[in-house]
């Protein structure tokens, strides 16, 4: 009878558990770096249609600042905006901010009249799981990175012939509002 049989079979289940117990770390290393960017590229998608949510609330707008010939936009039409974007930014993110930019026409300053848009930046601070070990473990990496998206649409209630794009210029009025959402 031979019990070399036994032996080598426990000496195989125990090389299987090292191999095992080595491999282990490296594969959840891999999966864990695909789903961080994973996230990072959805959170950065869910900015970017909170940008495009905001320029599309802001394009629409009635415009509440100047006078009744020439109405210009106001520090509360941003706010606006401002008020129904903030809750569709993730809360995962920090230094979440937006940024309301108007582009109007000058009327007092000459021909041709542009057109008149609204842009709008949404950012925030994505902090990467693997940035953070990797932090701990001796490296010297950011903890997080800026994810930022903007969007800038025309705005809605003006005459049709203005087709041209106003651009920063002397005969653009241009204003912008900066909002930072408090973590949480």
């Amino acid at each position: 009878m031979n019990v070399t049989h036994n032996t080598n079979g426990r000496k195989d289940k125990g090389q299987s558990f090292v191999e095992i117990a080595l491999i282990t770390p490296i594969l959840l290393g891999a999966l864990m770096v695909a789903v961080d960017f994973g996230i990072a590229f959805y959170m950065g998608n869910l900015i970017a249609v909170a940008a495009r949510d905001g320029a599309r609330i802001g394009s629409q707008l009635e415009k509440t600042g100047g006078n009744a010939i020439d109405a210009d936009f106001a520090v509360a039409d941003a706010a606006t905006i401002s008020n129904k974007v903030q809750n569709r930014i993730p809360r995962y993110l920090t230094g979440r901010q937006i940024i309301v930019t108007f582009y109007e026409d000058d009327a007092g300053v000459g021909p041709p009249p542009c057109s008149e848009s609204v842009e709008v930046q949404v950012s925030g601070n994505y902090s990467f799981t693997l940035y953070r070990l990797m932090n701990f473990l001796g490296a010297n990496v950011p903890a997080s990175r800026t994810l930022t998206r903007s969007t800038r649409m025309r705005y809605n209630y003006q005459r049709y012939e203005q087709n041209v794009t106003c651009i920063l210029s002397s005969n653009v009025n241009s204003s912008t509002a900066t909002y930072d959402i408090p973590n949480g």
